[in-house]
């Protein structure tokens, strides 16, 4: 039995396709159907995000002026 091996797929190509519906990933040059998150995935973000939240709460400053911004990134990232 032989099996046809699938023609490899460029970011670019990948960003510029837009599918109807669904998730999906580039892995290795293939595009991979995801599944959509369930329930513990959603409880897992929820939790996440509380923790974040409280941390920055916890953290912030009212007086920026002793702000320092000497680790700001300076290049675009990639979002899709």
């Amino acid at each position: 039995m032989t099996q046809a091996i699938p023609k490899l797929v460029t970011f670019e190509d990948f960003a510029a396709w837009r599918p109807e519906g669904g998730r999906y990933e580039l892995y290795d040059g293939v595009i991979v159907e995801m599944a959509q998150p369930g329930g513990h995935h959603e409880d897992v973000v929820d939790f996440v995000a509380r923790k974040l939240t409280v941390e920055f709460d916890r953290l912030s400053r009212t007086d920026f002026s002793s702000w320092r911004f000497t680790n700001v990134a300076t290049t675009p990232l990639a979002v899709l």
